[in-house]
């Protein structure tokens, strides 16, 4: 592709981007549902104050003129209806009082309908009418589909007991080479540009089709709680869908690559996955911090042969390294051999074949084992050989010496 059609086709990306954001600017804008709902809220509050200050006037000035008065074990009891009421409507003040923690989210339900959310601290929630629901605003952490010691990983047995889960097991696909590798494009939803996978090395062990424990996790927080209690409704529901959306994402995209590329691609796919649960959870009411791909978990037995073949590579380097010392050390040896018996020729004027006798017989000496010479072989003759040659130059060297005068 010309560097001018690719510089038009970005033109015109950027182009539609800033004709949508006009549009958006055009059209008429939707009422918050956070302002629609603190509205109906102040509205029910105000109707409860009317109430309160309805009762209060009616026990001052109606009910406060009515009393009665009972015996009761000879003792003249006396009450006043408006005290009375009165003192029942400041207990009922008190116990429709709900406290907020500083790590909880509040909602108030007027008959089962969401009308506001509350902060933290003493909320005024009258009993029988309104409900307080409360959940936290920490961030969740959440591992897919439930933490390590709640997951089953028995393959050879297919119930699963009460209170664990089944691992996210996720089929792989078949080998492919680079040029294959650059048609697989991922998009998130967060760029226009498409990521190049990391091609690992040819010979990677993990480069084949297997079937593998891929283990998500993803934090999130609740951002408002009122389209949460009415869009999904619980956090057991949203990790729930979420775990869905995660094992459809991961399916799809782990079809077409082997381990080896997923694991030397993990950073990409993670940038992946939350882009595919950012698009689930929009109207959910709640904000995803993160979502990434913990680790993926091979079965045992491919973890040792996997952890054989670096073992075995140091083995034969090992085995390579001490055979070249060795033969290193045999040359020196047959070296420094080889400079005595040429210096042993020159010095004792013998020939070749008898200096070589000479260490044969070296060499049976030094073997202790070495009891019996058999006549008529090799060693024994270059023994007698050296033997002859090392007496003949001792005899000529006594010839060569001179005679010392005889004394009278």
């Amino acid at each position: 592709m010309s560097e001018s059609l690719k510089k038009l086709m970005l033109k015109s990306i950027n182009v539609g981007k800033k004709t949508d954001e006009k549009l958006k600017e055009l059209l008429p804008k939707r009422k918050q549902p956070k302002a629609e709902s603190k509205k109906g809220a102040g509205l029910i509050f105000r109707l409860i104050a009317i109430t309160y200050v309805i009762l209060f006037v009616a026990e001052y000035l109606w009910l406060s003129n009515y009393s009665a008065s009972e015996t009761f074990l000879q003792t003249e009891l006396k009450w006043n209806w408006g005290l009375a009421t009165f003192l029942a409507q400041i207990l009922y003040t008190l116990i429709s009082l709900r406290i907020v923690g500083p790590t909880e989210l509040g909602a108030l339900l007027f008959f089962g309908k969401p009308i506001c959310e509350v902060s933290s601290g003493l909320i005024f929630a009258p009993l029988g009418i309104i409900q307080l629901r409360k959940e936290t605003r920490l961030t969740i952490q959440d591992e897919l589909p439930a933490d390590p010691q709640h997951i089953f990983r028995k393959e050879d047995i297919e119930i699963v007991p009460p209170g664990l889960f089944p691992p996210i097991r996720i089929p792989f696909g078949f080998p492919k080479n680079a040029k294959e590798l650059k048609k697989i494009n991922l998009e998130t939803s967060c760029s226009e540009t498409y990521h190049k996978l990391d091609v690992p090395p040819k010979d990677d062990p993990l480069n084949i089709r297997i079937t593998a424990e891929v283990v998500p996790v993803i934090r999130w927080r609740i951002d408002d709680y009122i389209q949460f209690l009415t869009t999904i409704g619980s956090r057991e529901e949203a990790r729930k869908q979420m775990e869905d959306c995660a094992i459809s994402s991961l399916t799809r995209e782990f079809a077409k690559i082997t381990p080896a590329v997923a694991l030397a691609n993990l950073g990409t796919y993670s940038a992946c996955l939350e882009s595919e649960i950012n698009k689930r959870i929009e109207s959910w009411g709640i904000k995803m911090e993160s979502s990434q791909i913990k680790t993926i978990n091979f079965h045992r037995n491919l973890n040792t042969a996997i952890g054989a073949v670096p073992q075995a590579k140091l083995e034969k380097e090992r085995d390579r390294l001490a055979g070249e010392g060795l033969g290193a050390k045999e040359k020196g040896i047959l070296d420094g051999r080889t400079a005595g018996l040429k210096k042993m020729m020159e010095g004792l004027n013998i020939v070749g074949a008898a200096a070589l006798g000479a260490e044969t017989a070296r060499a049976i000496t030094e073997n202790k084992s070495q009891k019996t010479i058999i006549a008529g072989s090799a060693g024994f003759s270059d023994l007698v050989g050296v033997a002859s040659a090392v007496g003949e130059s001792l005899k000529n060297r006594e010839e060569d010496k001179p005679k010392e005068p005889k004394k009278k």
